[in-house]
């Protein structure tokens, strides 16, 4: 998919109005098996409020014979957000699985954990969507366990290596298992708390801009959902 803009002025009907971006805003993503999106459209959910794109996709990358004519670019749907400066953030073309979520330290509410170069940090005014965004999943240690999948990673998880927190490939029931499983502590406000599985009196916590552990900490170990 590519993005013309224009100025809101703009005579929309004269061509030279109109910019296109250099590079595509929603492409193949192979580590979610999204191949070749587009014939996109945008709606509202059922809320009235959210955005929405909707798009067709295939789910392997090589086709036989003509693309316009694959029988397998089934429709989906995915949330489209939006930087503070009114520009559309499309992310990646997300696989399947449950809810995604952002998180934003209740400390610093207009900034979200995102990954970078597989490090967990928080920072403000992200235009890469897909590197803030995960999904709660049954945990790898086991019963009464959630772990955190990346969404634009998902062969990978929140772990916490050496006091640094990742996103790295775990299996479950593996030696490391734990160390990637929290539980989900509800806060007041609708926010919640981290702890780790094998450690009881240690949470993800926020410390200007990075992601560590440390004891409970009111609203530097307190996440807002989005």
């Amino acid at each position: 998919m590519g993005l013309l803009t224009a100025d809101a002025g703009a005579n929309l009907l004269d061509n030279r109005s109109w910019v296109k971006t250099p590079d595509p805003v929603f492409a193949t993503w192979e580590q979610t098996r999204r191949y070749g999106p587009g014939h996109n459209s945008f709606t509202v959910a059922e809320d009235g409020v959210t955005d929405v794109l909707v798009y067709h996709a295939r789910d392997y990358r090589d086709i036989t014979g003509d693309p316009l004519y694959d029988p397998n670019r089934h429709t989906r749907v995915q949330r489209l957000y939006w930087h503070g400066d009114g520009s559309p953030l499309f992310g990646v073309p997300v696989g399947e699985g449950g809810p995604i979520v952002r998180l934003s330290p209740a400390d610093a509410r207009t900034a979200y954990v995102r990954h970078w170069e597989y490090v967990l940090r928080v920072d403000s005014g992200v235009r890469e969507l897909a590197d803030t965004q995960f999904r709660f999943v049954p945990g790898l240690a086991g019963t009464g366990t959630e772990s955190l999948r990346s969404v634009n990673f998902p062969d990978r998880y929140v772990r916490v290596v050496d006091a640094t927190v990742q996103i790295v490939p775990v299996a479950a029931g593996s030696p490391e298992a734990t160390s990637a499983s929290f539980r989900r502590v509800p806060r007041d406000g609708g926010g919640i708390s981290l702890q780790l599985a094998g450690d009881a009196t240690a949470y993800l916590r926020h410390d200007r801009g990075r992601l560590i552990v440390g004891p409970a900490a009111g609203n530097r170990t307190t996440f807002l959902l989005s």
